[in-house]
């Protein structure tokens, strides 16, 4: 009996060491794991941002996730930056990538910089010229062609965000501007003010003029998202008479993937690192 009891109080003794080193351990894994992740949120450089969120990752931090997605974001999307790729058959270009404000706590500088240029143009305090002379010769136009302009909300917001731009385009030979090829009949509702963005008619305060008829076109237009928009006006363009011959952009919108896309992405980069 006495055995049998020693024999119970060993195992309950050696359960118990077990436990509190696997607590220890526990513990201090998170610790390392929060470290490294705040390691990865402070770094300077992208390698260092991507290289603190994948190792806090594998340590068990859920929120690596969205800091290594964010620190690498060609990973995990097939349209790049400075790289033609085409919508609805339309060839787009955009200079850079664009992060929603519930993200601003953990992009790096470099992108925080850019957003902050993305809403300088949509108020009309930067043409953007240099970004957007990028991504018209990655466009490669090869034609005489005009630049049309995505209408906006009122006549007052697309000559703000698009008038020194259109000037801009006037540099490059056999380029023209049709900025004035857009009359506004009246005011809409600002698409990202909008609670419902799906049930505004973007064609309600705008005419088309016939002088597009012939034209080959590029669309300019500030961020690309969805594409509806750029699918709409395109559309509108082609029953005037014009022919889309490509879009550019000056940022596309990225959005975090789920967290087993990127979990798959970091555990197959281990795996054919070895």
């Amino acid at each position: 009996m006495e055995m049998r009891m020693y024999f119970v109080l060993g195992f309950l003794l050696i359960w118990i060491i077990l436990a509190a080193v696997w607590a220890y351990a526990r513990y201090w894994r998170k610790k390392a794991a929060w470290a490294l992740l705040m390691y990865g949120k402070n770094a300077h450089w992208r390698e260092q941002r991507e290289y603190g969120a994948r190792q806090a990752l594998l340590a068990g931090n859920k929120e690596a996730t969205k800091l290594y997605a964010l620190a690498c974001p060609e990973k995990f999307d097939n349209e790049l930056p400075l790289t033609p790729f085409y919508r609805n058959n339309i060839k787009c270009v955009f200079a850079d990538y664009y992060y929603p404000k519930r993200y601003y706590d953990w992009i790096a500088e470099d992108q925080w910089l850019f957003n902050s240029t993305v809403y300088q143009f949509k108020e009309g305090r930067d043409s953007c010229s240099q970004y957007f002379a990028q991504v018209f010769r990655t466009l490669q136009p090869a034609c005489e062609l005009t630049i049309m302009f995505m209408p906006c909300s009122s006549e007052k917001r697309y000559r703000e965000r698009f008038s020194s731009l259109g000037l801009f385009f006037l540099k490059f030979k056999d380029v023209h501007s049709g900025i004035d090829y857009i009359s506004f009949i009246c005011d809409r509702e600002c698409k990202h003010l909008a609670d419902k963005r799906g049930e505004i008619d973007e064609t309600s305060n705008y005419i088309i003029s016939d002088a597009v008829l012939g034209k080959k076109v590029v669309i300019v237009d500030d961020l690309l998202t969805t594409g509806r928009s750029l699918s709409t006006y395109a559309e509108c363009l082609k029953k005037s008479g014009a022919e889309v011959i490509g879009a550019i952009f000056l940022a596309k919108t990225f959005m975090v993937p789920s967290d087993f896309k990127i979990k798959w992405v970091i555990w197959k980069q281990i795996f054919f690192s070895w």
